[in-house]
């Protein structure tokens, strides 16, 4: 008499031998018919994935793994099955897959959740010593997403705490990093906010050509205006080094381009809203440690419409080259060419307004030569205009001011927009667009040229002013004053 064996003890001993890779075709086959796991595991990569058979056998293996369960998640992602993309994401969470709690805590972080997506981070971070090089490979992934984030949350704790556990898991490229934009010093030792009139023990590179580390000071021999940017997070600071190295050689050589300099989110308060022009607020120590050189300030946030603000210029992480370009050329003294808000003040003014556009009310001439009279005093661009290029146009027997369309290939005076919305006609040396109007376009050649001529004439004070005026509007006029004495003319 025989016993006859249960199919429970017929899968365990299937499950014994496939795991042990001691099996024929019929035991696999069997195993498949009993849908054994570990039978399941082995055919599914034996067939095309995301076929009509992978997707049953994954669906199957889902169910106890998570690893299956965030590829079928990204699968129906890709299809834009978005139900079924949420729940098998919620299974791989469930089960614990590390690489779904990874994706959770990065979707935590777009959203600026820093320290939520740091705590899911936690879960998962530790790694045994005898634990197989992709889990390695993994806890270096998550060491240098809890670093990166743990910057942007300004958590200098727990930097310190991953610099000092492990440092062997992060990449000396990133701690180099660190270092450059002032996270940490060079004894890997987090920089914090510097005492109010305490400089920064070590001072940053320019992006111009210059070999070793030096302070502004010494940039300064190299280039016209030092400006020291701003960010709170590495991925931003990195975004703002490209955005420099890819300004026009003009903007190269007008600008000290130092470094980009980290600041925590909590010592500077920006406004954070794609519909709004850019505004933050300092903490006053911050800038008072910034070496005495450094004439202008400029911030990367998020989200925001780029301006300059009295020696501060604002850009967002969404902001190209040109859009910081066309920024830049305001601290230089030209001005924007399309229509200003109607209460802007430049438009009240009579003359020149900026290197770049002139106001004048609207008068006649008895000749084109009478006209050159009175503009030679009055335009920026006056020495650029050829003697056979107008600058009026005839209507009824007298002289208008105005290049006429023919000679839009010249220097001459064209009509801006600037202040249309204002008594006054405002003028400007071209007739096509520039960058002052669309910043995709490049900034003239004769821009250039009458920059040079008078370069300081229409200058941005420095960034000390707006420190002033803030105080000044908190009633502080003593520290205000300071900041005013302080500014570079």
């Amino acid at each position: 008499m025989s016993l006859t064996t249960s199919s429970f003890s017929v899968h365990d001993y299937l499950q014994q031998r496939l795991q042990y890779n001691n099996y024929n075709q019929a035991q696999l086959q069997q195993a498949l018919t009993l849908r054994v796991v570990e039978a399941q595991r082995i055919a599914i990569t034996r067939v095309a994935e995301y076929s009509s058979h992978w997707l049953t056998l994954a669906r199957n293996l889902a169910r106890s793994d998570g690893h299956y369960a965030l590829q079928l998640s990204r699968y129906y992602q890709s299809i834009g099955k978005t139900r079924e993309q949420d729940y098998y994401f919620d299974l791989a969470l469930k089960q614990g897959n590390k690489q779904a709690i990874i994706v959770q805590a990065e979707q935590l972080a777009d959203r600026g959740q820093y320290q939520k997506a740091l705590a899911k981070l936690r879960l998962v971070a530790f790694v045994n010593k005898t634990a197989s090089p992709e889990a390695h490979k993994q806890a270096q992934q998550i060491a240098v997403l809890m670093l990166e984030w743990a910057v942007a949350a300004g958590d200098f704790s727990t930097i310190a705490s991953l610099l000092e556990k492990r440092h062997a898991m992060i990449p000396a490229s990133l701690i180099a990093e660190l270092i450059r934009f002032k996270v940490i010093d060079a004894n890997h030792a987090v920089l914090l906010k510097p005492e109010a009139g305490q400089q920064y023990t070590h001072l940053a590179q320019s992006t111009q050509p210059i070999d070793t580390l030096t302070d502004a000071t010494s940039v300064t021999q190299q280039c016209r205006y030092p400006i020291q940017f701003f960010a709170d997070s590495l991925t931003k600071l990195r975004t703002l080094k490209q955005m420099m190295a890819q300004l026009e050689p003009f903007y190269q050589q007008q600008f000290c381009l130092l470094e980009p300099q980290y600041t925590a989110p909590q010592w500077l308060n920006c406004t954070n809203n794609a519909t709004l022009r850019i505004q933050c607020q300092f903490d006053e120590a911050l800038l008072q440690a910034q070496p005495k050189a450094i004439r202008y300030i400029g911030v990367m946030t998020d989200k925001g419409i780029a301006n300059v603000n009295h020696g501060m210029v604002f850009v967002d992480a969404g902001d190209s080259s040109q859009v910081l370009a066309h920024e830049l050329s305001h601290f230089l003294g030209f001005i924007d060419e399309y229509p200003l808000p109607i209460n802007h003040a430049a438009c009240d003014e009579e003359g020149a307004i900026a290197h770049n556009v002139v106001n004048l009310t609207r008068r006649v001439f008895a000749s084109d030569q009478d006209a050159r009279a009175f503009l030679a005093k009055q335009l920026p661009w006056y020495s650029l205009i050829q003697a056979s290029t107008p600058v009026t146009h005839p209507v009824n027997g007298q002289h208008h001011l105005g290049t006429p369309a023919e000679f839009k290939n010249q220097i001459g005076l064209f009509p801006s927009r600037t202040c249309q919305y204002h008594s006054a006609s405002s003028f400007k040396p071209i007739y096509g667009l520039s960058s002052l109007e669309y910043f995709e376009k490049p900034l003239p050649e004769s821009y250039m040229q009458v920059f040079e001529q008078a370069s300081d004439k229409k200058l941005m004070p420095s960034f000390h002013v707006n420190m002033g005026r803030y105080l000044m509007s908190q009633g502080q006029s003593s520290k205000a004053k300071t900041w005013f004495d302080a500014a570079h003319d």
